[in-house]
């Protein structure tokens, strides 16, 4: 895994040290939930607390060692929908740290949680899948004209641009359709622990 530590990072408008602040390049799947949570319960065991998730950056600050639980949610939100989504699991005992791309990061102290997730049954968390699955099938649409489209241009005349353009747009749909696979796989996984 790329990791990256900066000397200077700006923060709220203001300088942070180095000591305070660490910026780690990770890239973690939507079917790798665990592994992600369970790597940033390890960095706030050994000091590290997630200030702000990134598209495969994770920004922590200095802080006591501490044992929190992290989760992740999925959902595509308006911005008047926003603030009451927030304060629903701030009751529950969460607390909001960013968002990226509609996935929303919480956590919250262990001692303090009654549930070590977000959601405290499966059926939940299939809807959280359905949600991301819904995303990564709508995903494909757009991709499958693009390589039609490419191949036509191919067609009238061989271009070496247009192959690698068509072979990028391919190689992602096989990234997204394997998405697809290991997500249906986890909704069928918390289909049968009903």
């Amino acid at each position: 895994m790329l990791k990256m530590q900066r000397k200077y990072y700006m923060l709220k408008g203001k300088d942070k040290n180095m000591n305070d602040i660490r910026v780690e390049k990770r890239l973690f799947c939507a079917w790798n939930e665990e592994k992600e949570i369970k790597w940033l319960k390890n960095m706030a065991k050994q000091g590290w607390e997630l200030d702000h998730a990134g598209f495969c950056e994770y920004q922590f600050k200095k802080t006591e060692k501490q044992d929190l639980n992290f989760s992740f949610d999925y959902r595509v939100l308006k911005k008047d929908e926003f603030d009451e989504y927030i304060r629903h699991f701030e009751s529950c005992g969460w607390e909001y740290i960013s968002s990226v791309a509609s996935w929303h990061y919480f956590k919250s102290k262990v001692s303090e949680t009654v549930y070590p997730d977000i959601y405290s049954e499966n059926t939940s968390k299939i809807e959280k899948y359905k949600r991301l699955l819904v995303t990564l099938c709508l995903a494909i649409f757009p991709s499958i004209w693009a390589i039609v489209f490419n191949l036509t241009l191919l067609d009238e005349e061989f271009s070496l641009f247009t192959l690698i353009i068509v072979l990028l747009i391919v190689f992602m749909n096989t990234i997204i359709i394997y998405g697809i696979y290991r997500i249906c796989r986890i909704i069928q996984q918390l289909r049968k622990n009903l």
